[in-house]
This record gives structure tokens, C-alpha cells and sequence, in this order.
């Protein structure tokens, strides 16, 4: 009976961990690419560069942004800072050339830039650094 309680206390822990990583991963991931448009929005609006220019820099804002958030607040990682970032990094220019690519057809289109950008927002997500640890 009494490790029921032990396991059921256990259970409880782990279910509540889960359910603050994930709404911790929710937020961050919300300041990451609200940071990421408004970057890119000021580049393309403000500055007057080019999107495809603006996006390189303004995902890899967002993606370094949610990295470094995540480790500290969400995965509480501290090991291998450097290859986790790198792969972390990596895997978002993934997202980054898909995203590339949905701006230069927007471009071609005549597609509002900030419309073409938040379509692409949609159709990609930056990985987590969970998925950075499995490489180990």
C-alpha cells in the first residue's frame, strides 16, 4: 500500500514537470517568433532590407533566443552548451531554408512580405533542446 503512495506521489511530480515544460516551451516559443517577426518587420519595413535578408537574421535571433530560454527555463540543461547549441542551431536552418524558400515565392508572387512570413512561421517549428540530446 505504501508504495502506491510513493508511485502515485511520483506520477503526480512527473505529470506536473510535464505540464510546466510544456507551457514554459508554449511561452518561450511565443517570444522567440514574436521577436523573429518583429525583427524581421522592422528590417523589411523600417530598414528597407531585402526579406530574404531580414529572415536570415531574424530566425536566427529567434532560434538562438529560444535555445538559450529553453535550456535555462524549460530543460534546466547546462551540459555541453556549445555541441547542443550547434546542433540545436543546425536543425533550425532547416526550418530557416524552408522558410527561405516560402519567402522567395511570396517575392515572385508579389505577396506581402509580412504576410509570406508569417505563412512560413506556420509551416515550420524550431526543435527542442530535448531533440538536441538524443545526438549524444
Amino acid at each position: 500500500m505504501k508504495n502506491r503512495k510513493v508511485t502515485s506521489r511520483r506520477s503526480a511530480k512527473v505529470k506536473f514537470t510535464l505540464l510546466r515544460q510544456m507551457l514554459s516551451y508554449g511561452v518561450i516559443g511565443l517570444i522567440s517568433s514574436g521577436t523573429d517577426a518583429l525583427l524581421f518587420a522592422l528590417f523589411v519595413y523600417v530598414f528597407h532590407w531585402f526579406s530574404l535578408a531580414a529572415n536570415l537574421v531574424s530566425v536566427s535571433v529567434g532560434i538562438t533566443i529560444s535555445f538559450f530560454l529553453n535550456r535555462k527555463y524549460t530543460f534546466k540543461i547546462s551540459d555541453h552548451i556549445k555541441r547542443r547549441y550547434i546542433v540545436f542551431f543546425g536543425v533550425g536552418m532547416i526550418g530557416l531554408c524552408i522558410s527561405e524558400i516560402i519567402l522567395w515565392g511570396g517575392h515572385v508572387l508579389a505577396v506581402n512580405a509580412m504576410v509570406t512570413k508569417l505563412c512560413s512561421c506556420l509551416l515550420y517549428t524550431s526543435p527542442s533542446p530535448r531533440d538536441t540530446e538524443r545526438g549524444r
